[in-house]
C-alpha cells in the first residue's frame, strides 16, 4: 500500500477534503465490475422481432433480415443498462463504512486532484470532522484513517494508492 500526506487545505474555499483512493472516470465500468459485479460490457442476443419465423433455418441460410418486417433477425443487446448503477455503488460503499462521490469539473488551481473521477475513502469536509456513522463519532482521525485503510485494502488490493484530496469542483 502506498500512503501519501501532504498538506489539505481544511477551509471553506475548498468544497472537498477526502482521505480515500481515486478512481478515474476512464475506469468507472472497472471499478463497477469490481464492487456491483456487474460488467456494463456484457451483450446478450436476442430476436431482432416479434416475427414468427425460424431464425435458425434463415441464420443457416445466411439470412439476416426478417423476410416479413425486414428487422434484424437477431440483435445484440446490453445485459446491463447503463444507467441505475449510481445509488447501488454508493449504497455499497456506505454499507463498507466509506464516503463514496464521482466529482467533475475539479477546478480550483491549488487542488492536488487527478481529475474527473471517483473519491472513495473519509470525506472530512462533509461530516466537519464527523462521520455519518455514528460508531466513528467518538473515534480519534487516525483511528479513522486506519479503518479507511484497511477498507479500501480489502475492496482495491495492497497496492492501492490512499491520498488526501482536497480541491474546489463543480458539478
Amino acid at each position: 500500500m502506498k500512503i501519501r500526506h501532504g498538506f489539505v487545505s481544511n477551509s471553506s474555499s475548498s468544497s472537498f477534503c477526502v482521505f480515500g483512493t481515486y478512481v478515474p472516470k476512464n475506469r468507472e465500468k472497472d471499478l463497477i465490475k469490481r464492487v456491483l459485479g456487474i460488467d456494463l460490457d456484457k451483450t446478450q442476443i436476442i430476436p431482432g422481432c416479434d416475427c414468427d419465423i425460424n431464425r435458425d433455418e434463415l441464420q443457416e441460410k445466411n439470412c439476416k433480415f426478417c423476410p416479413m418486417c425486414g428487422a434484424e433477425i437477431m440483435k445484440t443487446e446490453l445485459v446491463h443498462p447503463q444507467k441505475g448503477w449510481y445509488d447501488k455503488l454508493e449504497d455499497v460503499f456506505l454499507e463498507l463504512g466509506l464516503d463514496a462521490e464521482y466529482y467533475c469539473e475539479v477546478w480550483d488551481d491549488g487542488s492536488n486532484c487527478p481529475g474527473d473521477g471517483w473519491y472513495i475513502g473519509y470525506n472530512y469536509d462533509v461530516y466537519n470532522g464527523t462521520d455519518h456513522d455514528k460508531r466513528r463519532s467518538n473515534m480519534k482521525k487516525s483511528e479513522i484513517m486506519k479503518e479507511i485503510e484497511n477498507i479500501l485494502e480489502k475492496l482495491f488490493g495492497k497496492d492501492v494508492i490512499i491520498e488526501n484530496y482536497s480541491g474546489t469542483h463543480g458539478s
